[in-house]
């Protein structure tokens, strides 16, 4: 087995340097048991030196939010290691989420929330995605689905599947017409009155551009990937906060009973790409 690589010299001094003047640097009980005497920076200087050279995942873990960019650049050489991958990834979606103003944490929570839901499997069913986006089903799919009926119709539920038609079809000309106002103050050409859909559907993916549906009619007949591209859009949707009407993010972005499930989901991934490696 080749050796593990290790943080070059030049770094692991410089960061330990830089760190041991840091007072709030949280260490170890061991080295506060005298609580009259406090830590000198040489005691936490040699205490993160140790821990670099020993274990910089664990170091990541502990201390990789003190690291500056050009400080984490540093452990990219130690990438094969599944920890300090998995904390330089966390660290860099920090970042990203702090310049769009979403913390990673929540982002998790709603990808943990988004998870859940695929699993129960009725607010990311075909009719339920079709009711609350109307517009995007006919542009994907088409015909909207047919609703379960029982055996023997009866009059409430017949005034009831009325009703819900009348409300799609009301939801439905209400997008359209916000469509319509959007493209006409934007002053877009034909070809650019697709971003509104298309702008949606690329941060989950890259579309052939012939798969794109019609963007006034209905989608082709029978394209899987247009149930697929619909399907993606619809979790995009959700995870960026566009199913405000129908979901309480406030709740999910602070419900701590999330973190579990996407923290097990991430240490598999990072676990499974390690051995994939091998």
């Amino acid at each position: 087995m080749s050796e593990r690589p290790q943080l070059t010299p030049e770094a692991v001094k410089d960061i330990s340097q830089r760190l041991s003047a840091d007072l709030s640097l949280r260490l170890p009980a061991s080295l506060q048991r005298d609580l009259a005497e406090p830590v000198t920076p040489q005691k936490r200087k040699d205490y993160v030196t140790n821990l670099l050279e020993r274990d910089p995942g664990v170091f990541l873990e502990r201390y990789g939010s003190k690291l500056s960019q050009q400080e984490r650049a540093q452990f990219e050489p130690l990438r094969d290691d599944y920890e300090v991958d998995f904390y330089l990834k966390l660290a860099e979606d920090e970042e990203v989420a702090a310049k769009s103003g979403l913390s990673v944490t929540a982002k998790n929570r709603r990808l943990a929330q988004l998870n859940r839901l695929v699993e129960e499997g009725k607010y990311f069913s075909e009719e339920a995605m079709c009711n609350r986006q109307p517009l995007l089903h006919q542009q994907y799919i088409g015909q909207r689905p047919a609703a379960a009926s029982s055996a023997a119709p009866t009059l409430s539920g017949t005034l009831l599947r009325q009703h819900d038609e009348q409300e799609h079809r009301n939801k439905l000309q209400q997008q359209q017409e916000q469509e319509a106002m959007v493209e006409e103050e934007e002053d877009t050409s034909s070809e650019e009155a697709e971003a509104s859909v298309k702008s949606q559907l690329s941060e989950c993916f890259e579309s052939d551009p012939h798969l794109a549906p019609d963007k006034h009619g209905e989608a082709s007949p029978a394209d899987p990937q247009n149930s697929e591209d619909f399907l993606a859009l619809m979790h995009q949707r959700f995870l960026n906060g566009d199913d405000h009407e129908f979901v309480d993010y406030q709740a999910i972005d602070k419900d701590v009973t999330l973190d579990d499930d996407w923290a097990a989901q991430a240490e598999g991934d990072a676990q499974e790409k390690y051995f994939d490696a091998d």
